[in-house]
């Protein structure tokens, strides 16, 4: 049927219980925290919210609430798959040292909280800028790889990467093939044909295109999970191009053997990608779960962001439509 995800960022609106959550939920990001955090425990945290604040990035007011309602979620639902979000828009790492130097304590941080694995939001400048930037991606390369060799064989690590990350870039040179992969479907020859879609072919001339291409032909097996965040792409005029934004990405599911999340979100009012699009939703989960049956995947759908009082869509229809 395919996996359903959903990120509960910290600086959502505190005012729910999270054991409460839909009961088709497969899998949670919980918060976003830096990829270069320091901690000695949990106590110590919980107990200096400013010191929280700083070195891990919480921007919450109830911590302790927070890290209750996370632990009740893990005993009210151990189906969950509960990971620990690191990186994204607010929270990148100070320096790529800083952020290698962490890895052994986020480890520890993954265990101490009974979670079942990292995801790793590839947005190296706090935006969606600079994703084409070698030292950029071979330090994401290299920052992931630790975590692999200090993450338990059970643990999962999923990285979250832009809507169009899987296509080749036409849209700039780029000589140190970063950007591209003249192996897969949607490289540069197939955006020389005359029938390719105008919005599909703008998002592979955009910056970010191509942005997760040269980290996923790097890692390989080492990942679990993509997550792909279409909210990068909220001028598109044209919705129907989901489709071809989740097979650019299953080709590399299909190849290195790991679960792709099409994100929605919930946070933008005017997204075409419209959560609560009860034809759009029901489309791409038709077609998701078509090649899951023909591929024996269990590729999915994710939200961004969970019970937010700011949310513009409803998660529990976006979830029922995709059910």
């Amino acid at each position: 049927k395919g996996i359903i995800q959903g990120y509960y960022p910290s600086w959502v609106s505190y005012n729910h219980n999270l054991k409460d959550l839909n009961p088709n939920l497969n899998v949670v990001h919980m918060s976003f925290a830096k990829m270069d955090l320091s901690y000695d425990s949990i106590e110590s945290i919980v107990g200096s919210p400013l010191l929280f604040k700083s070195l891990i990035g919480l921007e919450y007011i109830g911590l302790n609430e927070y890290f209750n309602d996370a632990m009740n979620l893990r005993k009210a639902r151990p189906d969950i798959i509960m990971l620990l979000s690191l990186g994204g828009e607010t929270y990148h790492p100070s320096s790529f040292d800083s952020a290698l130097n962490a890895v052994e304590k986020i480890a520890n941080l993954v265990d101490e909280l009974g979670f079942d694995g990292i995801d790793v939001d590839y947005e190296p400048n706090g935006s969606f800028d600079g994703l084409n930037d070698k030292e950029k991606a071979d330090f994401f390369v290299q920052y992931v790889t630790k975590l692999r060799e200090y993450m338990c064989d059970d643990k999962l690590i999923s990285i979250s990467q832009s809507s169009n990350g899987a296509l080749s870039c036409i849209g700039f040179n780029d000589p140190k093939k970063i950007c591209m992969d003249d192996e897969a479907p949607y490289n540069s020859k197939y955006f020389n044909k005359p029938d390719v879609k105008k919005e599909l072919l703008r998002a592979a001339q955009m910056a970010s295109a191509g942005g997760a291409i040269y980290l996923m032909n790097n890692l390989k097996d080492m990942i679990d999970m993509v997550f792909v965040q279409t909210f990068n792409y909220t001028n598109s005029t044209d919705s129907t191009v989901m489709k071809e934004l989740y097979d650019s990405y299953a080709y590399y599911g299909k190849k290195y053997d790991y679960v792709i999340i099409m994100g929605f979100t919930l946070m933008f009012p005017s997204t075409p990608f419209n959560p609560n699009d009860k034809m759009l939703v029901k489309s791409i989960g038709d077609f998701v779960k078509t090649e899951n049956k023909l591929n024996k995947r269990a590729d999915g759908f994710g939200l961004w962001s969970l019970s937010s009082d700011n949310a513009a869509h409803n998660e529990q229809l976006a979830i029922e439509y995709f059910v």
